[in-house]
């Protein structure tokens, strides 16, 4: 056998239509091996023909002109699965295939991963070769591409020294596996998209340092991050120049767009989420592509990584029936900047609050990262960081031709009365928070500690979160110190959550709500320092204990927060606790900071 596949450049014989020539010996090869005993596929992977074969494969799908002739689509399906039979009988085994970048196994892998390509995109194979989509179903003319993810996902399920994945990444990069994968994305069918999505957030988590890079330029190349693909574009520039002429062709034109934008190179990250929420059987692909974009983000410091989807999108899919889906997508919202600091992403940012209340508890979780984060970004004047206070007030006005907005927006100023437009004053700076100081004072000195519970819809008004009123949701926040602000209400319940991750991240995200325009006020007003004192001196965690100290010493920047806290007598109680815990150099200074005759 081996002679014949190395004799195949002599051979003159025509195979028949839609056979590549080797493909008789594969599928032969095949049956033998997993008909037979373990000691045959253990010489087989002993012997020279089986490194040999993988050459002969790679050297027929040559990149930009593949060997047809000599392996069919089928025939490249049983090879394949022969891969697939010995990797699941031997994987450790079959490991040195795929660390050793001189090899020839990752570079063929790396040409299987989108031999499909040339039949969806291209159609460099025709009937006499082998099949072309239309001729078999979409699961048939793309299994070739994921008969390889599986391959190629073999070492990160198998218990592997950290050498031999560094060996095996360094493979996976010299043969640009990543960028080859997200030209799969582009191409194949929807439902074919999990596997090589997963694939991608693998290698992302594997190998940031290097994996990253290379899928975000592959990815801004192809315009993968725009919100609009070139067919939706082209679509609506000709539909606008034919508005009011034929009909019917422009709607077979549509339709013929609409199949293109499916399996074509300008899909985008936006046209893709888009695609799978309109499938349940489409979900965990929808929770592999926001994973992965989360993934970059969280490793991308310089520029920050786009928000990739249309605020409006992201604001249906934080309100998606699927768990995976909402806890996804606050997971990506706390890895990314707001896309704009405009009206679209102040709703946004108000839908993300909202999901502190979820039931599910990973949505909570990610919820209550991705809103401390953004609240971090909210400077002590009320206005986002970098944001010149002026041009947010343009950006976040309401339009007066939105009379719905308009309505809510007086609303909001008749219950909270803090804010009117863009050069507003905070009423708790200089009158409201000395009688709240000393009403809170009066009222938890020396008391021990309770909890809180869910707060009801008239608290929810009050703090500019949206509340039901006859069974329809209102009350809008106008401006990213309102929805601060109104944050506190949400995040204080979540200090007594079962989960203690839950109660770190709550800890933290009041921490940066503190030293934020107005939230000083707003945890005066819901009692949050004296619930942040409970969490560090009684809860179980040391990390949460730990969070809610450095909480603490944010707060305690502030006098009128640091003076409730002396009331509350938190130096004496967390001495206490310190005096039975670890060395912790924050909480002494914290101790010293909130002692009564401690300078401001």
């Amino acid at each position: 056998m081996e002679q014949a596949l190395a004799s195949a450049a002599e051979l003159s014989l025509s195979p028949p239509a839609g056979w590549g020539l080797f493909d008789g010996l594969l599928t032969l090869l095949y049956q033998a091996l997993s008909e037979g005993d373990g000691s045959t596929a253990s010489q087989f992977m002993d012997s020279a023909l089986w490194r040999f074969l993988w050459l002969r494969v790679g050297v027929a799908l040559e990149e930009g002109r593949p060997h047809w002739d000599c392996f069919s689509h089928n025939g490249l399906q049983v090879f394949l699965s022969l891969a697939l039979f010995l990797f699941t009988r031997e994987p450790y085994r079959c490991l040195p295939l795929l660390a050793n970048h001189n090899a020839d196994c990752v570079l063929t892998l790396a040409r299987l991963l989108t031999a499909d390509c040339f039949l969806l995109k291209d159609g460099a194979c025709n009937e006499s070769t082998a099949r072309s989509p239309s001729d078999s179903s979409s699961s048939s003319s793309s299994s070739l591409s994921v008969m390889t993810c599986h391959l190629l996902c073999f070492p990160f399920a198998l218990d592997i020294t950290e050498d031999t994945v560094d060996e095996i990444l360094q493979s996976y990069h010299s043969c640009d596996i990543v960028p080859r994968l997200l030209q799969l994305c582009l191409l194949l069918p929807l439902p074919l998209l999990e596997l090589p999505l997963a694939l991608l957030c693998r290698l992302l988590l594997s190998d940031p340092q290097y994996s990253i890079p290379r899928f975000i330029a592959e990815a801004e190349s192809c315009s993968f991050f725009s919100l609009t693909t070139a067919s939706e574009e082209a679509k609506i520039h000709k539909r606008d120049n034919n508005e009011g002429s034929q009909k019917k062709n422009s709607k077979l034109t549509n339709t013929d767009d609409s199949r293109s934008l499916s399996q074509s190179e300008n899909r985008t990250a936006s046209s893709l989420l888009a695609s799978f929420l309109q499938s349940e059987s489409l979900f965990s692909s929808a929770v592999e592509l926001i994973s992965l974009l989360s993934h970059a983000a969280r490793c991308s410091v310089s520029p920050p990584f786009p928000l990739c989807f249309d605020p409006a999108l992201v604001r249906l899919v934080l309100n998606h029936p699927d768990d995976r889906i909402r806890a996804a997508t606050c997971g990506l919202l706390g890895n990314v900047r707001p896309p704009n600091y405009d009206r679209p992403s102040l709703l946004l940012f108000q839908d993300l609050i909202g999901k502190l209340r979820d039931q599910s508890m990973q949505v909570r979780r990610a919820a209550c990262r991705a809103v401390g984060n953004w609240v971090g970004l909210i400077g002590p004047n009320g206005v986002p960081r970098g944001v010149d206070k002026e041009e947010r007030a343009k950006e976040g006005g309401v339009s007066n031709a939105n009379k719905e907005n308009e309505k809510a927006g007086s609303r909001g100023a008749r219950t909270r009365g803090t804010i009117q437009g863009g050069e507003a004053k905070r009423k708790g700076g200089r009158d409201v928070t000395p009688k709240m100081e000393e009403s809170v004072g009066k009222k938890n000195k020396g008391a021990g500690f309770q909890k809180i519970g869910v707060l009801p819809s008239n608290m929810m008004k009050e703090a500019g979160l949206p509340y039901k009123e006859d069974g329809k949701e209102v009350g809008h926040a106008q401006n990213w110190e309102e929805l601060t602000q109104g944050a506190v209400p949400v995040l204080l319940p979540l200090l007594t959550d079962s989960d203690p991750v839950i109660r770190q991240r709550c800890c933290s995200a009041l921490g940066n709500v503190g030293v934020s325009g107005g939230g000083g006020a707003s945890l005066l007003q819901c009692d949050g320092p004296r619930l942040l004192l409970e969490r560090a001196c009684t809860d179980s965690r040391h990390a949460v204990r730990q969070a809610a100290i450095s909480a603490l010493r944010a707060l305690s920047q502030q006098e009128a927060l640091r003076q409730v806290l002396v009331s509350l007598d938190a130096s004496e109680k967390l001495r206490t606790v310190s005096q039975h815990a670890p060395r912790q150099r924050h909480c002494h200074w914290l101790i010293s900071k909130l002692r009564p005759t401690a300078s401001a």
